[in-house]
């Protein structure tokens, strides 16, 4: 399991700087979202997940892992099962 929480926000944010992986970009945001629910930032988390859905539409892969993402932070930290299918 990766236990350095910082060392991975860091990496995936030079993934989303570099021009030359902005293909890549989309998933480097959905890796954050591991990193916010680590520290409990939820709610940010939740944006993050809304604002990849938004921007990356026709990204089907990535669309659905940002999903199962979103109901897992719903069901399993939140406790809120019934938002998780929502």
């Amino acid at each position: 399991m990766l236990a350095d929480y910082e060392g991975m926000k860091a990496f995936l944010q030079e993934i989303m700087a570099d021009k030359n992986l902005s293909k890549e970009s989309g998933w480097g945001q959905r890796f954050m979202l591991e990193y916010y629910s680590h520290n409990k930032d939820f709610t940010t988390a939740l944006n993050s997940a809304e604002r990849i859905m938004k921007e990356q539409a026709n990204n089907r892969d990535l669309l659905c892992d940002v999903l199962f993402a979103e109901g897992l932070i719903y069901a399993h930290d939140l406790n809120k099962p019934e938002n998780a299918s929502a």
